[in-house]
Formats: C-alpha cells, sequence, structure tokens
C-alpha cells in the first residue's frame, strides 16, 4: 500500500536519521491515536533509511514477558548477523544479555548463565548491569553498521521496558544509533506518560494528526478510482477527521456493490464490527479467538479452540484475509490481524461468559501445546488462567502464576513477577475458591518476595501478615515455617 502524505512528520524522521548517520545517536517518539498512521510512518522511515532494523511491539493485556519489545528488537538485529559477528558484538556482555536472549548461552532456563538475585540490593545492582549491557552492546552494534531500533505501541509496556528505554535515552553515546518509540498518547497509564515526556526532552516528539482533504483523495483513490476520489474524498474527510484507517475501512463500504445505497456507517467502529459481521460463523469463531489470544494466529492453539482441524482451518484464515480483517506477513509464516482495533472491536463485542470460555479454552490448547514440546510463553498461559478462574477455581492460575514470575525474576523484572502472582491472587480471592487455600499462602509469600525486591517493603510486609494469618487457618505447619523465614 502507497505511503500517502505525512511529509512534515517524515522530513523530520529521516532528519533524525541523517543526524544519527553523522554519528550522533538520537530519540525520536511518536504519537497519536489508533490506527493514525504511527507505524506505516516509522515502516516508510526503515525502508528509505537504510539502517540495520530491529522492530519490537509491546503487547497489551500482560500477554508477553516483561522487556519483551526490547527482546523482539534485539532478536531482529542479531537475524541480520552472521554467527562470527553475533559472537563478536555479544562477547563483552553475553551473561547479562543472555537474560533476555538466553539462546546466547544455549537452551536452559531464562536468564542464561546470569545466575540468580539474592535480595533487593543486588536486584537494583543486576538490574543496572543488565542496562548497561544492552547500552554498551547497541553501542558496538551501531558503530558495527548504523541501527534503528524500533519500539511500538509503548502505552502497552511493561515498567522494566520503560525503564530500560529511559536508561538507553540517557546513555547515548556519539554513534549511529535511532531509537524510536511509538505510543497512542490518549490510552498511556499515568507512569508510563510522566516516562514519555521526561524522555521528549531528550529527543525529538513527533504528534500525528488526521490527513488533510487532499491526502485523503490520495488514500483513495486506488480503491474508488478519479470519478470515485472525487465524489467521496470530501465526504470521507469529513466522517474520518482524515484518520486514515477508518478512511480505508469507510472505502471499502463504498466500493462494496453489495452495499445499499445510503448504508454509510457513522461510527468508525461500526466500520470495523460491519466488516467482521459480514463473514461466515467459522470465520467469525476464528476471529473472537484469535483476539482474545491475541494479535499472532497460532493454528495449532486456534485450531483446537475453534474446533478446526488442519483442513478446516486454513480456508478460514483465507477468508479473514480476504475481508481485509487478517493479513499475512511477507515471510509468510506469521498471520495477524490488520490492526489492533479489529482485535479490540470483536473482544468489546464478546459477552462475558463468552470471553471466560474462551479465556479457558485457551489455556487448554497451550497447555497441550507445552505438552507436545511447543514454545509457550508462561506469561501467556497466566493471564488465559486468570482470566478462567470463575470457572475452573484458581489452582492452574496460581501454578502458571508462580512459573511466569520466576522466568520474570531471571530476567530482573521485578515488577512483573509480583504482577503475575498479584493478577492470579485477586482472581482466588475475587471468586473465594476454598480448594486454593494452601497453594494462596505460598503465592503471597513469592509475591511479598518480589515486592521487596522492587524496594516495596511495606507491601512486602502486608503480604505475609495475609499469608500467616491464612496458614494459621489452614494448620499447616511446613507452610507456617516458610511464611515465617519469608
Amino acid at each position: 500500500m502507497a505511503f500517502v502524505g505525512r511529509v512534515r512528520a517524515l522530513s523530520r524522521m529521516l532528519g533524525a536519521v541523517e543526524e544519527a548517520s553523522a554519528g550522533r545517536a538520537r530519540l525520536v517518539l511518536v504519537a497519536g491515536e489508533a490506527g493514525i498512521g504511527k507505524t506505516s510512518l516509522i515502516s516508510e522511515v526503515a525502508a528509505r533509511a537504510g539502517l540495520r532494523v530491529g522492530w519490537g511491539t509491546c503487547a497489551d493485556a500482560e500477554r508477553a514477558p516483561a522487556f519483551w519489545p526490547w527482546t523482539a528488537a534485539l532478536r531482529g538485529l542479531l537475524a541480520t548477523l552472521g554467527t562470527a559477528e553475533v559472537e563478536a558484538l555479544t562477547r563483552t556482555d553475553i551473561v547479562e544479555l543472555s537474560r533476555l536472549l538466553p539462546e546466547l548461552t544455549g537452551p536452559g532456563t531464562p536468564g542464561g548463565g546470569a545466575g540468580p538475585v539474592e535480595s533487593p540490593l543486588d536486584a537494583d545492582a543486576a538490574r543496572l548491569r543488565l542496562f548497561d549491557a544492552l547500552a554498551r552492546f547497541l553501542e558496538r552494534l551501531a558503530r558495527h553498521s548504523p541501527t534503528l531500533v524500533v519500539l511500538d505501541d509503548l502505552q502497552w509496556a511493561d515498567d522494566s521496558t520503560l525503564a530500560l528505554l529511559r536508561f538507553t535515552a540517557r546513555a547515548y553515546r556519539p554513534v549511529p544509533l535511532v531509537i524510536v518509540g511509538a505510543y497512542r498518547h490518549d490510552e498511556l497509564g499515568s507512569g508510563a506518560a510522566r516516562t514519555l515526556a521526561d524522555l521528549a526532552a531528550h529527543g525529538e516528539q513527533i504528534r500525528l494528526q488526521g490527513l488533510s482533504s487532499d491526502e485523503v483523495f490520495e488514500l483513495i483513490l486506488g480503491t474508488l478510482g478519479r470519478a470515485g476520489a472525487e465524489r467521496w474524498a470530501d465526504e470521507v474527510h469529513r466522517r474520518t477527521n482524515g484518520h486514515p484507517f477508518f478512511a480505508r475501512q469507510l472505502t471499502e463500504v463504498l466500493a462494496d456493490p453489495t452495499q445499499p445505497a445510503g448504508a454509510v456507517p457513522a461510527a468508525a467502529r461500526e466500520l470495523v464490527a460491519q466488516r467482521v459481521e459480514r463473514l461466515s460463523a467459522g470465520c467469525r469463531t476464528l476471529l473472537e479467538a484469535a483476539a482474545v489470544a491475541g494479535n499472532d494466529l497460532q493454528p495449532d492453539v486456534l485450531g483446537e479452540v475453534c474446533g478446526a482441524d488442519a483442513r478446516s482451518f486454513p480456508p478460514l484464515v483465507d477468508e479473514g484475509i480476504a475481508a481485509g480483517v487478517l493479513i499475512r506477513d511477507p515471510d509468510g509464516v506469521r498471520t495477524r490481524m490488520v490492526h489492533d482495533l479489529f482485535r479490540e472491536t470483536i473482544i468489546d463485542g464478546l459477552a462475558y461468559p463468552q470471553r471466560l470460555s474462551l479465556h479457558k479454552g485457551i489455556a487448554d490448547a497451550l497447555e497441550h501445546r507445552y505438552a507436545r514440546g511447543a514454545t509457550v510463553v508462561a506469561a501467556d498461559l497466566a493471564r488465559h488462567c486468570a482470566a478462567a478462574v470463575p470457572l475452573e477455581g484458581g489452582e492452574r492460575a496460581i501454578r502458571w502464576a508462580r512459573s511466569a514470575a520466576a522466568a520474570e525474576q531471571a530476567r530482573l523484572a521485578f515488577d512483573e513477577a509480583a504482577a503475575h502472582l498479584a493478577r492470579a491472587r485477586r482472581a482466588v480471592e475475587d471468586t473465594g475458591d476454598t480448594d486454593a487455600g494452601p497453594g494462596l499462602v505460598d503465592l503471597l509469600v513469592e509475591e511479598a518476595d518480589a515486592r521487596s525486591r522492587t524496594g516495596d517493603s511495606a507491601a512486602a510486609r502486608g503480604l505475609l501478615e495475609d499469608a500467616r494469618d491464612r496458614v494459621a487457618v489452614l494448620g499447616d505447619a511446613q507452610r507456617l515455617g516458610r511464611v515465617a523465614l519469608g
């Protein structure tokens, strides 16, 4: 799809690339509402700049491990290098880098050979070593070849991802490196808003608005033809305020000969809902499961949830692609929704019991995937299990929350470890699952430990007190001893 408009924003970003190429590392923050064109702009810059690119996208709803966009971006950068280059660039800091990229030190537990962290003071020092190691690695990589790092959808970033971004932005060396962060400014939490406002002082900030009427004309020209674009450009611009994603969706409605005259949706999300409603029941079921599971389609997981086998699943995916709801990446491996707005609209239309059922079904399918020896992200499974507690009780949610927390601790992401444990704890407490009592005590002790490593000793004490009260009711001497040592 041809890139349209954004002349000034494109010029500013390419200017930052030129400055970086001259040996001055740059930070660029791109803000705008969902679907306004942030990713398209950055993709255009990446295509024109001729830099080595590493791209990482934050996942919403806590379905990815801490530091996930950094990990994805680093893997993308390393994938452009030969084995000898990777070894040369990572050798100095391989122990620390293996916390985010365990494959650098071979198979094993998350964190590779970095080892455990024994105390809150050790935790602070270990995180500083990790951040410094990453900054040095990016410096070496940029000296080797001019580099662009993209962190997309930062409105969903975990605290550790933002902390690492803040550190690298302040640790710039005179190297050809550009770091670009993109986010929905109207969906930021208070912590992320403060961090990004602070970072704006260290780089370039670009706020994208809607396209002009002339730019909308250019955008819809290929779909409606010149006569259609001349007829509808002003109307499309008025209805969408120049929002490129919704302008494209509205244009598809206008170009569809099966649509009755005047059947032009008034609301932006209605455009998305209308596109989905016209699909077959099987395809809608697939999209509903995919929306709850996350943006990337895992055929084995979604096929099990939807009751589709290896023969019936591909045609459903093809139907979604033909309808412009799904898109297959150029490598032919990854299939995803065209935009998160499709996923968000589909989720909004699901009844609460249906969401619970889907979370449980996805958790079942992920566990089956895990049993087959395939890769499963503990954070993702923990999220689905916690959501399914009202249907099945808390035992599985507790087990996977502890697993996800252990993985985050290995990455020195103590806030995220505590968050996994707290989410499962609240889900169990809200349902009053008495059978989960012993597991809940273990959860409280581990959450207290994680909170202490973040420096929140008051919260840790409160959690241990709760654990003592619960274990006293249980009369469990072994757990009582563990709580006392907590």
